[in-house]
């Protein structure tokens, strides 16, 4: 099972990326987060609460977790430099 869910995860890492890059590139975005517990010990972060990043663009949407709540992931998806 496990070996079969690594083979379907890369024959859709280029489906990932290319929608990933049309959500990016949308005139119009919903942008929302939300917290998420994450059992997982990180260096440097205190707590379980990481965040769901949604973005919903007309014809995509993207799920990201990240362990901040940073304007740094927005500018990510977005392709912007801060």
């Amino acid at each position: 099972m496990v070996g079969a869910l690594k083979a379907l995860s890369e024959l859709l890492g280029p489906l990932d990326t290319a929608i990933r890059e049309r959500n990016s590139q949308a005139a119009h975005l919903h942008i929302d987060e939300t917290s998420w517990k994450v059992f997982e010990a990180v260096a440097d972060k205190v707590g379980n609460r990481w965040w769901l990043w949604t973005f919903l663009g007309p014809d995509t949407v993207v799920f990201l977790i990240d362990p901040t709540r940073s304007t740094r992931v927005v500018a990510e998806h977005l392709g912007i430099d801060i």
